[in-house]
């Protein structure tokens, strides 16, 4: 089974977040596509829909739309079953200020990155938004650290920055409920 999420943010803040999933990989990608490039028209009529599709990204004026690379998951059980229980959705984490609204939650949240290999590395982050400041809980390795906003970002202290420009670092939807 393939799915594949279209979701738009306006100012880092989630407003739709659609899944298309089926068997027929060829036929969720085009329905995805189709999604991804009525938003994008939605948003500016002139906007460069091919660049933007081989990016899986688009942004104008603070409002954003991503779309996911089809995940392609084999199914032991009814397609309902799945639907149902199996599937998480990922939100892909794509600029600070995304960050600083999950993170700031009371107790923080748990994001995701995908490493070398396709290893998964859980951080659990929170941001003290009176000190500007990031909590990091990085259970790979029970490490913890203190980082200021142009610290999270450095490539030099952590590898969250390059996450968030490289569209790796994300959370689930299943957690991201308001």
């Amino acid at each position: 089974m393939t799915h594949i999420n279209v979701i738009t943010f306006q100012h880092g803040l989630i407003c739709n977040n659609h899944l298309f999933t089926g068997n027929n990989e060829n036929e969720v990608v085009k329905q995805a596509e189709s999604k991804f490039k009525e938003y994008i028209l939605q948003l500016k009529n002139d906007g460069d829909i091919n660049t933007a599709l081989e990016n899986g990204y688009f942004n104008y004026n603070g409002n954003e739309v991503i779309i996911t690379w089809p995940q392609v998951t084999e199914v032991k059980s009814t397609e309902k079953d799945f639907n149902d229980a199996y599937i998480q959705s990922i939100i892909p984490i794509t600029n600070l200020d995304t960050l600083k609204n999950y993170a700031s939650r009371d107790g923080g949240f748990d994001f995701y990155m995908t490493l070398m290999g396709g290893t998964k590395s859980c951080k659990h982050i929170s941001y003290d938004k009176d000190e500007g400041i990031f909590y990091v809980l990085n259970e790979i390795d029970s490490s913890e650290e203190k980082l200021t906003e142009e610290q999270i970002m450095d490539d030099a202290y952590t590898n969250i920055g390059k996450g968030i420009r490289k569209k790796f670092l994300y959370i689930l939807s299943n957690d991201a409920v308001i």
